[in-house]
Formats: structure tokens, sequence, C-alpha cells
């Protein structure tokens, strides 16, 4: 009976219309309502419990943000030129050459290690992405076969290579790098 004493005594506080701005807890544990609290009583912060004020005014708008977190970027027509006003850290592209590299667009990505390629066929100029297939290379490996082979430039540290069914096609396309 004495414990529920006090969560009583809180209860009819709070249903109570009570001009106080804050609920103190006593060190016997009791919870009154006053202007303020008393030297051994202890301001209980009703946000522990869930309890949310009014919503307050708007605030100012931010600051821009900061550009988007993309190291580097490139549009890429067809024919493997690069579409410079589309393209960010990409020093240079072209049409892989020779037999082993029809298909691939060879890129130069200015950038000491790439991660990361996500490539998407930029679908107004491919007829759309049936029936294709893209893959990228960005292991110095892999990259290194077509620069080796005579395909790419050497400068070359990521080539893509597209396929419409099973044929060898170079398509119009969009790179992010990371």
């Amino acid at each position: 009976m004495m414990r529920t004493l006090p969560l009583v005594a809180f209860a009819v506080a709070l249903a109570l219309p009570a001009h106080a701005a804050v609920m103190c807890q006593k060190k016997s544990g009791t919870v009154v309502v006053r202007d303020a609290c008393r030297k051994k009583e202890q301001a209980i912060d009703l946000s522990q419990f869930g309890a949310v004020g009014p919503k307050g005014d708007p605030g100012q708008p931010g600051a821009p943000g900061a550009p988007g977190t993309a190291a580097a970027y490139a549009h890429i027509s067809s024919n493997g030129t690069l579409i410079v006003a589309d393209s960010k850290n990409v020093t240079a592209a072209s049409a892989a050459v020779g037999v082993g590299g029809t298909g691939a667009i060879c890129i130069t990505v200015d950038m000491p290690t790439v991660h990361v390629a996500a490539v998407t066929l930029d679908i107004n100029e491919s007829g759309g992405p049936s029936g294709r297939s893209i893959f990228v290379a960005i292991r110095p490996t892999a990259v290194a076969a077509y620069v080796d082979g005579g395909n790419c430039p050497d400068q070359t540290n990521v080539v893509v290579y597209t396929l419409v069914g099973t044929t060898p096609s170079t398509e119009e396309l969009y790179v992010l790098f990371n």
C-alpha cells in the first residue's frame, strides 16, 4: 500500500490543473509538482518517459550540401568517345581495337584505384536493355589482358564489355566510379 501511494499522488497531480513548471522526486520516492524543485529533490525529465512538448517553429534552412560522392563518372558514346560535358575525373575513353577488343570500351579514370564501377546503358541510344549484357573489368589483371593484347591504351584502368545476345557490341553507356 505504501508503494502505491506515491503513484496515486502522481496520477492525481497530473489530472489536476496544475500551474507548476516541474515534477520533482523526493528522496523517499514521492513525486510532487512544483514551480521549482527544493534543495534535496531531483527534477524529473519527462522526455525519458516519452513525453513530448508542443511542436516548435520551423528552423532556418540549412546550407547547401556537399557535391555528390561519386569520385568519377562518365557518359560514353557507342563509338567509345568520352562525352566530356557529362563526365568527371575520366580522362579518356575509346573503343577497343582488334579481334579481342570487339565490344569493349577502354576507359582511363583519374583515380589511383578503382574499387567499384557501376554501368548502365543509355536506353535511348542502345534501343533498350532487352538481350544486352554488360561486363566490367576493374581488376588490374583483367584490364592488363586488354592492354597487353594491344586492344586498349596503356593508361586504361577500366574496361566495359557489352553483348547483344551473344554478339559483342559497343553501346552508349553511363559509368559511376568509386
